[in-house]
């Protein structure tokens, strides 16, 4: 697969083949377990284990928002009402936003993608030089002798990752709080459900923004 081109008046599945599956990876929410000022991400051997995410849908019922697209306009500060009431609950619950600003795909996904790769007996990863992202680079990132962690530090910048059995992970945009996977239908299904990634299915219609769809 070459590296996609985003226009974005046109639906997310029309930059991918027809009988690939497209599913929109959603950043997770993180409770609150270390202070402001540690940096937490510096001995992810040790603090990894002790992330506590949160759902999407969890907290979108729990405000009584009842749908994803009101909960992506309040974490992108799109509507000052779903803003409001989503940073009083998250205070209120001592719960971390999605990192979505730092352009980058959160070590919430990318450690357990790495684990299942590992685990299917993948040897490496490519990161995919795209466009939009200046500092982006092409690069294989080889496996042995390597945990999760130590590749995590290799790929932790990538915004588009491909691996040999044909699954890719990237970024669609600046300040985005999802990551799109493409692969087949099975392959894709089997990795949100061993890795417990909250998705949603695209269709047709379905736009990069389509929090601002009905």
């Amino acid at each position: 697969m070459e590296a996609v081109t985003i226009s974005y008046d046109k639906t997310i599945k029309s930059h991918f083949p027809a009988d690939q599956e497209v599913l929109i990876c959603l950043f997770p929410f993180n409770h609150q377990v270390f202070a402001d000022h540690f940096n937490w991400e510096a001995d992810l051997k040790n603090t990894y284990p002790l992330l506590a995410p949160k759902s999407w849908k969890e907290i979108s019922d729990d405000i009584g928002f009842n749908s994803l697209n009101r909960l992506a306009k309040g974490i992108l500060e799109l509507q000052d009402t779903f803003q409001s009431e989503l940073k009083d609950y998250c205070e209120w619950k001592k719960i971390d936003f999605p990192d979505y600003v730092s352009d980058k795909i959160p070590v919430g996904l990318l450690i357990p993608l790495i684990r299942y790769f590992k685990y299917k007996g993948l040897t490496d990863l490519l990161t995919k030089k795209l466009e939009r992202f200046p500092d982006s680079k092409n690069k294989i990132v080889p496996f042995k002798n390597k945990d999760e962690f130590d590749i995590y530090l290799e790929i932790e910048e990538a915004k588009s990752l491909k691996s040999k059995d044909g699954i890719e992970i990237l970024l669609p945009d600046y300040d985005c709080p999802y990551a799109l996977m493409i692969g087949s239908k099975r392959t894709c299904l089997d990795i949100v459900k061993a890795c417990d990634i909250e998705y949603m299915e695209t269709n047709n219609h379905k736009r990069f923004d389509w929090w601002n769809q009905d």
